[in-house]
């Protein structure tokens, strides 16, 4: 889905200026989506979250998951079993 392609495309970037050092950090603007006055230009809230309103996991935390759990430095063996990375 677009989200999910867009994240993995960030991410291919943030990698990129990381690795010539001109990169610091990462940032989530939105934890979870939240409810707004409703207009012609939100219908139904704001959804621009990781998670539902109802705090579920959508496909960006998932994939912000995998990532941020294979940049820690742990020992393979200790997060082996990430079977929701995405295939970039």
């Amino acid at each position: 889905d677009y989200e999910s392609e867009f994240l993995m495309a960030y991410h291919k970037a943030f990698d990129n200026l990381r690795a010539e050092g001109f990169f610091v950090g990462e940032h989530i603007w939105n934890f979870a989506d939240f409810m707004t006055e409703q207009s012609i230009s939100r219908v139904m809230g704001n959804r621009k979250g990781i998670f539902t309103r109802e705090r579920q996991p959508k496909a960006g935390a998932r994939i912000l998951r995998c990532r941020y759990w294979n940049l820690a430095p742990l020992k393979t063996e200790q997060h082996s079993g990430l079977s929701y990375c995405p295939v970039v």
